[in-house]
């Protein structure tokens, strides 16, 4: 691939197959949390590690066992690459992404640039891509990030899927319509074993989707004996703050019924490991998204869009230009300041990718 990510982690691996024959790094021990300002007889070791990757200037390896000020910095550097809180404080999370092993590493950018084959040559003059173990979306114009915002993915048993699509819709005051699963797996027991779940949480019944949809009972049905595989009903939400789908969602043609929108619970975007939902995509800011989609849209400005908003009518809007979008998984990529950034296997693809790829592979 002649993409610029491509290239930049070849770059990459080419370091770091460099540092890992030359010895790669040795492990941090255990022990109590190294702080700013402390001494610790690990504090050489751990000098040495970040001198390994670049994070500290070998000229800078001095100071005997104190943990100073240059010390400090460089830790928080460490941290921000890895995803961590970037508080220069070595608790355990921290220790255990120093302690993974520079043979670990090289593969881990191996893998990546495999990902980087699956992708178009040519990704767009502008798109939305999204990085699922990074929790995080932005949007590109002329190779250059326009929109940065986090965002919560699917949870372990209900994961995110990889795909490329077309942003062509957005829906404001979206209903909630109860997938399958959900309803298999969560909402039926709930309701099975409280008969007024769903009054106390909104949630109403109806015999279709289509427009001619009668609202049903759901004292009339003897939930019971309900089989989820042939449940002829509709369970919804309507659009107010307890839907699902927030404010906004963005529609995007796919076979795995993914989206993009907005969350009722803004908490979780405060969270650093943010795998909340089942499988859709929760954006922190989807009314900032829902203004670029209409930028050059007649009479939608922000101040309509609010307005729209807060009248709780649910609405279809044509995005003014379809977008490409990309939902991607990438567990290592260079950043525009040529950082090297690494993140936790969330899902545990790059174990995967790894034994697909084990009989060889050049890059």
């Amino acid at each position: 691939p002649d993409q610029v990510g491509y290239r930049q982690l070849r770059r990459v691996l080419q370091r770091y197959r460099r540092i890992e024959r030359e010895g790669g790094w040795k492990p941090m021990a255990d022990g109590p949390v190294l702080r700013p300002g402390g001494k610790d007889a690990r504090i050489s070791r751990l000098r040495s590690r970040l001198v390994a990757e670049g994070y500290l200037d070998r000229k800078h390896f001095t100071g005997g066992d104190r943990f100073d000020p240059k010390l400090k910095k460089a830790v928080a550097a460490f941290q921000r690459q890895h995803g961590l809180a970037a508080d220069g404080v070595i608790g355990p999370l921290t220790r255990q992404a120093l302690n993974v092993p520079a043979g670990v590493r090289v593969r881990q950018i191996e893998l990546n640039m495999e990902r980087w084959r699956w992708l178009p040559r040519y990704l767009g003059k502008r798109y939305l891509l999204v990085n699922i173990a990074d929790y995080q979306m932005e949007i590109v114009e002329e190779n250059r990030r326009v929109m940065i915002m986090r965002v919560a993915v699917g949870k372990d048993y209900r994961r995110t899927p990889v795909f490329s699509a077309e942003l062509t819709k957005i829906v404001l005051n979206p209903h909630w319509y109860g997938p399958r699963t959900i309803f298999t797996e969560d909402l039926l027991p709930a309701i099975r074993a409280n008969s007024d779940y769903l009054l106390e949480r909104g949630y109403k019944v109806f015999s279709s989707l289509g427009p001619d949809a009668e609202e049903v009972d759901p004292d009339r049905i003897d939930w019971q004996a309900v089989d989820p595989e042939h449940f002829p009903y509709i369970l919804r939400k309507d659009p107010g703050p307890a839907n699902p789908m927030g404010r906004v969602k963005f529609l995007f043609p796919n076979k795995y019924d993914v989206y993009l929108h907005d969350s009722p619970d803004r908490s979780i975007f405060s969270q650093s490991k943010r795998t909340f939902s089942s499988g859709c995509i929760r954006i922190e800011k989807p009314l900032e998204l829902t203004e670029y989609l209409l930028k050059g849209s007649p009479g939608w400005s922000r101040k309509r869009i609010d307005t729209e908003v807060e009248s709780g009518r649910a609405k279809l809007i044509n995005a003014f230009a379809p977008l490409p979008i990309y939902i991607q998984y990438w567990t290592v990529w260079v950043d525009e300041r040529q950082n090297v950034h690494f993140r936790e296997d969330i899902y545990g693809r790059d174990a995967l990718l790894g034994e697909t790829l084990s009989k060889g592979q050049i890059f």
